[in-house]
């Protein structure tokens, strides 16, 4: 099985994709990062493991590339 934790997407226009994800996808703004240049949006999925909206301690964790084999 393969699992996926977050993705990294850099673009261009901030505000345009911020309404893209926010008002087309549903995605939930949670907060911006980096003096306003960053904003992190949340897709939460069931994994009764994880309180993935409280339990905000997976935010420490270092950003890592992704390596695909």
């Amino acid at each position: 099985m393969v699992t996926l934790g977050h993705v990294v997407f850099y673009v261009r226009n901030l505000e345009q994709s911020l309404s893209f994800y926010r008002d087309v996808v549903g995605l939930e703004l949670v907060g911006r990062i980096f003096d306003g240049r960053a904003a992190m949006v949340e897709l939460f999925v069931d994994d009764p493991r994880v309180d993935w909206k409280n339990d905000r301690e997976w935010l420490q964790e270092p950003v890592k590339p992704l390596r695909l084999a």
